[in-house]
């Protein structure tokens, strides 16, 4: 069957890509040969990463400035990664932030700032990417195709991973 994660090729967009966990996951994907398009709204940053992905793993890569939050960004980040490459397979929304703090000590600013972000902005890109791209396949599994499923469950690099429930469905429950 070769190398079940295999990637090269592929092309993914990954939302909030200049530090943390944007990066490490980035990373991740280069390591299998994905392209990769930075995002995020510091732009020296992430053309920085953009530069050692493709150092480093030898993957092309794209760094686009976009505040999720914003609608007219989202769309023209999209555009420009379907001008440069022509496809988005992969998706990591991984832009957010995170108010700690008990709920009765969070401002309605810091909700509100929250919601902008983590929902409506998750959600514009989400939206911008689905009208390029990840339909439901509209069939049923073919023989295999829940091997891969079935493999990254039950091995050790997902030691993390515990109680989830993971639609193998060829995007039914997305609709």
């Amino acid at each position: 069957m070769g190398d079940l994660f295999d990637l090269k090729g592929n092309v993914a967009i990954v939302t909030g890509c200049s530090t943390g966990l944007g990066v490490q996951m980035a990373k991740a994907l280069a390591r299998q040969g994905c392209n990769i398009v930075a995002v995020a709204r510091r732009q020296n940053l992430i053309e920085e990463v953009a530069a050692d992905l493709a150092k480093e793993y030898g993957v092309e890569t794209l760094a686009v400035r976009c505040d999720i939050t914003d609608t007219k960004m989202v769309e023209n980040a999209v555009k420009t990664v379907m001008d440069r490459f022509g496809r988005i397979d992969i998706l990591i929304n991984n832009a957010g932030t995170g108010a700690v703090a008990p709920a009765e000590d969070i401002t309605d600013d810091q909700f509100m700032n929250e919601l902008n972000i983590d929902l409506f902005g998750t959600f514009k890109m989400a939206r911008a990417v689905a009208k390029q791209a990840m339909i439901p396949m509209e069939r049923y599994g073919d023989e295999g195709e829940l091997d891969t499923a079935a493999i990254f469950l039950a091995s050790p690099a997902t030691t993390y991973v515990t109680g989830v429930a993971l639609p193998v469905d060829g995007g039914y429950t997305s609709m």
